[in-house]
């Protein structure tokens, strides 16, 4: 069961994408065409964004500003009594996902190679409510088939398995194939295709729903699309989700990220964050998209954090230079913010739902 979160004026909620509505005006709120309403389930810990009409405040904090979601978007979060409440703003800058200036989107494929096994044991895993949360949201039942493009080492894919899904990866880093092998072994019937977003090599209609997790900032948007249109079945139904690290929302956040800026020279340039609204408006359009946020915090020791940096795509490599030094300032961040020997990790994780093709009621 939902119920609708209560928020004084002038901290109002909504987001703006979609199909157009009227406007509505207040004093204290700058008016909007399609606003998305803010729940709460009694049962997750999912922040739910339902359609329905109010306004956006103009107000920002900074705590949000990496969460990679326009000024437009306000998102209030009420925890038990306190009503404390966060507003998610995008800074200048933001990545152009299908920009060919920046060499993070023009070899995408080949900058994770020698980072697959860090990936795979030390990134953060998904909260189980997002994938329920994917399945209602694109009325899936067990049996269905399921693409996970831009799989990666298939943390995702192994969620979907276990909820009775049939799964096709489609991953066009071999070394993340790797990965993906090894988790065939234990689930037979996961099928595994080389490939990018843009060429998937899968078959015309063959796939009843695509699912791209951490990936599609990688991908060339329309391209992609097209693609998507080409190898699902009606109604084109597709899932995109982000774990988004809230880069300030706690002074180790802040000090973390402060490292990444000191010692990661790629690091600024993938900022504020990988959600493009407008990209995702465009990729939807015309039906529009629905959205859910999740909380998700996740402790790491300094084994784990280490391995967490190490797989990430715009830090220094082991053998390059400037790797330790950046791992020194690391474990000087962790010593100063640790409590019993573990540091949490706040992580917003983000779902955009919708339809891309034709068929099938709204």
């Amino acid at each position: 069961m939902n119920e609708a979160l209560s928020v004084p004026s002038p901290s109002r909620f909504c987001t703006t994408f979609g199909r157009r509505r009227p406007a509505l005006k207040t004093s204290a709120c700058r008016p909007v065409p399609k606003q998305v309403a803010i729940t709460r389930s009694r049962t997750s810990p999912a922040i739910r964004l339902r359609k329905m009409p109010v306004a956006i405040s103009s107000e920002a904090t900074p705590e949000w500003r990496g969460a990679g979601v326009p000024d437009s978007w306000v998102l209030a979060r009420d925890f038990e009594s306190t009503a404390q409440r966060y507003t998610i703003g995008s800074a200048a800058g933001r990545m152009r996902v299908a920009s060919g200036d920046n060499r993070r989107m023009t070899q995408p494929t080949e900058r994770f190679s020698t980072r697959a096994e860090a990936y795979e044991r030390y990134r953060p895993r998904y909260p189980q409510a997002l994938v329920g949360a994917v399945m209602r949201g694109l009325g899936l039942q067990p049996g269905d088939v399921v693409a996970d493009v831009g799989a990666g080492t298939g943390i995702f894919s192994a969620m979907l398995l276990e909820r009775g899904l049939e799964v096709v990866t489609v991953e066009p880093n071999a070394d993340m194939r790797g990965s993906l092998e090894a988790l065939r072994a234990r689930w037979p019937g996961l099928r595994i295709a080389a490939g990018p977003a843009e060429a998937t090599t899968l078959a015309d209609a063959s796939v009843d729903a695509v699912v791209a997790v951490q990936a599609f900032h990688w991908f060339d948007p329309q391209r992609t699309r097209r693609e998507c249109e080409r190898i699902l079945r009606l109604p084109g139904r597709v899932a995109l989700a982000w774990n988004v690290r809230e880069r300030a929302a706690t002074p180790f956040l802040k000090a973390y990220d402060d490292c990444l800026l000191a010692h990661a020279p790629e690091y600024p340039r993938m900022l504020p964050g990988p959600i493009d609204m407008k990209v995702i408006e465009s990729f939807f359009a015309p039906r529009g998209c629905d959205a859910q946020v999740f909380t998700n915090p996740v402790e790491f020791d300094f084994e784990s954090l280490e391995g967490l940096v190490r797989s990430t795509s715009y830090v220094p490599r082991p053998d390059e230079a400037g790797f330790a030094p950046m791992i020194a300032t690391l474990r000087r961040v962790f010593d100063a913010h640790q409590r019993g020997r573990r540091v949490t990790m706040q992580y917003a994780t983000r779902l955009f739902l919708g339809r891309i093709a034709d068929g099938g009621a709204d």
